[in-house]
Parts: structure tokens; C-alpha cells; sequence
């Protein structure tokens, strides 16, 4: 492969929409959003697993396929597993400088990534890029000697939205600093094995960056009560504890082709059987722009990330 150089809604109307077995609502398709205006959101994980890689890929191509100039950034530094993800579309790709005109600020970014431009359908595309093995290691370098410019600050231009696949290893490393997105998106199952964990995370996040906001995407949600106590548990500590209010984005039932599509490297979103799925993570997509398109979205504009 080449290289190429706020508050939500009340809890009474969350669990109403969400949490009581009413159907979610079909998601719209997105309208296109202002060039170069920095919408983006991170995707953790309270579990482990392959959630955020079956997410990440899903959620990328529903909001590509919204009509959305996407992009997702994967920043696993074990192993990026992200683009794979999209099987036979993660292979047959073309290289180009697609996000926008090749400047020297792409030239870091290549540095430790390598760029994928994945047609999904023939209409609709997403811009993937990986972390290589040893741009891992560099990334982490860059950032403990805090000396070097910053190689994401040209990544949101002529981008509408951005999904940022964040391992909880990275919270600390400095990297918020380079990449200051306020939205967290934070997926875990209905039980205080994750629930706990959840909350966790969201204090870390809030220790490094004090402007975040949180929304939580309810995995394996197959029991409305269970739903609602976690998320309940889960918002109520948060906002008694750290002062933050979270929102909810969805559930998402269990499903054993949830892992086979991993494995396989078949996203569930391009299944033609699996219609049901597909509309729940259209839903899912379609609250994600809405959240995030809505006031602040990011600690600073485009600009402010030249530094």
C-alpha cells in the first residue's frame, strides 16, 4: 500500500425516546455542513473489544453516505485495525491528496499516517487515516518533548465532520492538546462493569480537558430497564461528581454479527439483510451531527489548531 506525503434532553424525554422500547426516530440525511468549520467528535470505548472498531467503520460510512465530506482518524497505536474494517473497500483504494491541497502540514501528518480514500458505494466516500507502526512511536515522542508543530492542524479543512477513534490510552498522552475536539462520544454496555468504567473515562477526559461534553451510545441494550438504570446511574454520578451533564445517543442491541462483521471484515452498514441495524445506526449518525453541529463544537475554530 503507498504512502502519501450542551446539556441533552431532559432524562424523562431520554428515556421516553430511548430506554422505554419506543422506536428511535429515522434519522433525516444530513445536510452538508460550512466548509471549514471544525465539527468532530471522539469514539471511546468503556469495554474493550472490537466496539470501537465496529463503530467507527459504521457510523463512517453512514455519515458519508448522509452526504457528509467525511473522514475518520484512526489512532490505535497497537494495531489500526479501522480501515481493514471495510474489507475489499479498505484494499481497493487510490491515494491522492484528497482532504485538501497537499501543504508541508501534511507532510508531518504522513510522517506517522498512512491515508486511505475508500469509495463506498460508488457516490459516497470516506478519507481514513491510520497510524503506522512506527508513527505511533513518533506521535508519542512528538508529544512528551512538546517540541515539535503540530501535525493534525490541517486535518478539518474542507472536511464536514470528523470521527476520531480514540484508544483510553491516548487521554493522557498530551494528545488533546494537538487535536482540542469538545465532544465525546463514549459507547457501554447496561452494567456497572461498564458503567463504572464509563464514568472513569469521563473524569480523565475532564482532568485534561475541563470543556468537554459527553454523550453515551448504549451497547448490547437489549432490556429497557437495564437501559435505563445504567444511563440513569451513569448521569446522575456524573453531574453530582464532575458537574457535567451527558447525553444519550442510542442503544444498539446485541447481535452476534456485531463480531462476525468485524471478523470478517464486512460492515453491517453495507448488509442488505441487515436493514433493521443499518436504520439504527443512521439514527445513531443522525443525533451525532445534531449534537455536535449545535453551539460550541470544539475548543477552538480550524485556525486555532495551526499552533
Amino acid at each position: 500500500m503507498q504512502k502519501n506525503p450542551g446539556a441533552g434532553s431532559s432524562l424523562e424525554r431520554m428515556v421516553h425516546l430511548f430506554a422505554s422500547g419506543a422506536e428511535q426516530p429515522k434519522a433525516q440525511t444530513a445536510p452538508a455542513l460550512p466548509v471549514r468549520k471544525v465539527r468532530a467528535f471522539y469514539l471511546l470505548s468503556a469495554g474493550g473489544g472490537i466496539v470501537r472498531t465496529f463503530y467507527s467503520c459504521n457510523l463512517g460510512i453512514c455519515l458519508a453516505e448522509s452526504g457528509l465530506n467525511s473522514a475518520l482518524l484512526d489512532l490505535e497505536t497497537r494495531l489500526p485495525t479501522a480501515v481493514y474494517s471495510f474489507g475489499p473497500l479498505g484494499e481497493e483504494i487510490t491515494i491522492a491528496d484528497i482532504i485538501h491541497p497537499h501543504t508541508p502540514a501534511w507532510d508531518e501528518l504522513y510522517e506517522v499516517c498512512d491515508e486511505h480514500h475508500i469509495i463506498i458505494d460508488g457516490r459516497h466516500d470516506i478519507k481514513v487515516l491510520s497510524l503506522t507502526p512506527s508513527g505511533a512511536t513518533k506521535l508519542s515522542s512528538w508529544i512528551k518533548e512538546g517540541r515539535h508543530a503540530n501535525p493534525f492542524r490541517g486535518l478539518f479543512h474542507d472536511l464536514d465532520i470528523t470521527l476520531i477513534n480514540l484508544p483510553e490510552t491516548m487521554i493522557e498522552s498530551g494528545l488533546l492538546r494537538w487535536l482540542p475536539v469538545s465532544r465525546f462520544l463514549i459507547t457501554a454496555r447496561p452494567d456497572l462493569d461498564e458503567i463504572m468504567p464509563a464514568y472513569e473515562l469521563i473524569k480523565r477526559i475532564c482532568d485534561q480537558m475541563p470543556s468537554a461534553e459527553f454523550g453515551l451510545l448504549v451497547h448490547r441494550a437489549d432490556d429497557a430497564p437495564a437501559v435505563r438504570s445504567a444511563f440513569t446511574s451513569l448521569s446522575k454520578s456524573v453531574r453530582r461528581g464532575l458537574g457535567k451533564d451527558v447525553r444519550f445517543m442510542g442503544q444498539f442491541p446485541s447481535d452476534r454479527r456485531i463480531a462476525e462483521s468485524v471478523l470478517t471484515r464486512s460492515p453491517l452498514a453495507l448488509d442488505r439483510e441487515c436493514a433493521e441495524l443499518r436504520r439504527r445506526l443512521d439514527s445513531i449518525a443522525g443525533y451525532v451531527v445534531k449534537w455536535i453541529s449545535s453551539r460550541r463544537e470544539v475548543s477552538g475554530s480550524a485556525e486555532s489548531m495551526a499552533s
